[in-house]
């Protein structure tokens, strides 16, 4: 299937759907942007959780053994 320069330029230039386009990318930039400047709070926060998964593993192993 060959896609020729026209038919790129034309589909590229069409205008239905491109609001949602931008709102998808100014939505992606939020969150990358919200992750850049809580970066210090998003790692502690999985370290925590990470921490409190592996301190329980022996409580949730000795559940499962029969």
């Amino acid at each position: 299937m060959k896609v020729t320069y026209g038919k790129t330029r034309r589909i590229l230039s069409q205008r239905e759907g491109s609001a949602e386009i931008i709102a998808v990318i100014v939505l992606v930039a939020i969150a990358i942007i919200l992750g850049i400047a809580f970066r210090g709070q998003i790692s502690e926060m999985l370290s925590n959780i990470w921490d409190a998964v592996r301190g329980r593993e022996r409580e949730l192993i000795a559940d499962l053994e029969l």
